[in-house]
């Protein structure tokens, strides 16, 4: 028996070298699967998601920046069937053999999860520090305004001050589960080499 598989036509390719955040109406809340490619076209990570555009700029706002600073472009692939989706990712992975999908970075069902677990524990802190920035940022400015006795939005500095010792308590609780998924995953790949 041989079971034939045609994965839909590229729908759209990303120039990812100088952006950070992509913004792309065509694929936004469009479900799908995603390629990230280096310069010479090898194929380093293969994906799929609900919401093409959130789950691309969640690998593209990641710091250290995903994939080595090695992905230059992302195409994407559209599908509206969950079924679908998931039988193209996983023939795309087994095709294209890219990198980040390979069974060194990813040996058994457990490390996928986790190194799942750890990315998007990787994007909340991530989202945190961003708040922790800009809420720094307008608590500085109020403390200047009072310097200048100009402070006039009184309730709103007193719930910064509040909400960025709670931001800065999620940051922490974050950093610690993200270093106890990390050695969870270093110990995985130990007991398996």
């Amino acid at each position: 028996m041989t079971i034939n598989i045609t994965v839909p036509q590229e729908s759209l390719s990303l120039d990812i070298l100088s952006v950070r955040r992509i913004m792309v109406p065509q694929i936004i809340g469009k479900s799908g699967i995603y390629v990230f490619y280096d310069v010479e076209e090898k194929p380093l990570y293969v994906g799929k998601s609900k919401d093409l555009n959130r789950r691309i700029n969640e690998h593209l706002g990641l710091s250290p920046y995903p994939f080595d600073n090695r992905a230059v472009t992302v195409k994407v692939y559209l599908e509206d069937d969950p079924t679908s989706v998931d039988i193209y990712e996983s023939f795309m992975i087994s095709k294209l053999e890219p990198e980040y999908n390979r069974a060194g970075n990813y040996s058994d069902g457990f490390q996928r999860q986790n190194a799942d677990e750890l990315f998007d524990l990787e994007v909340r802190l991530s989202e945190a520090e961003d708040e922790e920035r800009t809420l720094s940022s307008f608590i500085h400015e109020q403390e200047a305004a009072v310097m200048y006795e100009e402070l006039t939005e009184v309730e709103d500095f007193i719930e910064a001050l509040r909400d960025i010792g709670h931001i800065r308590r999620k940051i922490s609780e974050l950093k610690r589960e993200i270093g106890v998924r990390k050695r969870r995953s270093s110990k995985a790949v130990k007991s398996v080499g």
